[in-house]
């Protein structure tokens, strides 16, 4: 699952990236054979759709983060964005330290030659804050009381619980 929380709006995004909770499909690193990389092209297919809701002039500078940038995560964002400037013609421009993606940005809304009118961020929240999903999903839950105002528990529960998150055994849990 990728969601993202819009402080400014009070709005919550989520993707699920997985077909079915119950069996473990795990993202191959290698496409050997043609079911790793359909797995494959699904799940950056997945992650296209849930990124291309922020290409919009009203997310012009918005920067989301993703935990975890730097590593595995950020290489399937990555590449995901890349598919995605293939094929509408935006352009991204990492910012890579000591082999870790610090920050990625995506630049939108083409004018011409190699100029763009708008763009988001991505940055590595690992890198600004050093602990773990659930430590800090609480910590964000105390300090910003509007989350707490979110009336879908199941989604808060599966954001903030890991072991409800092995736990779930098919998708209709969400609905």
């Amino acid at each position: 699952m990728i969601s993202a929380y819009d402080f400014f709006n009070k709005k919550m995004y989520n993707k699920l990236l997985k077909s079915h909770w119950s069996t473990s499909e795990n993202i191959p690193v290698n496409s050997y054979t043609i079911l790793h990389k359909k797995l494959r092209e699904e799940r950056l297919e997945s992650l296209q759709s849930f990124f291309l809701q922020f290409i919009d002039d009203k997310f012009h500078k918005f920067v989301l983060y993703a935990h975890n940038l730097s590593s595995y995560d950020g290489i399937l964002i990555l590449e995901s964005l890349l598919y995605m400037c293939d094929t509408h013609k935006f352009k991204l421009e990492p910012i890579i330290r000591d082999n870790k993606i610090i920050s990625l940005k995506l630049r939108f809304g083409f004018i011409n030659e190699n100029k763009y009118r708008y763009y988001i961020e991505f940055h590595d929240s690992l890198l600004l804050l050093f602990s773990s999903l659930e430590k800090l999903s609480k910590t964000f839950l105390r300090d910003h009381p509007d989350l707490q105002k979110l009336n879908n528990k199941k989604v808060m529960d599966l954001l903030l619980y890991e072991n409800i998150r092995t736990k779930i055994g098919d998708l209709e849990w969400l609905s």
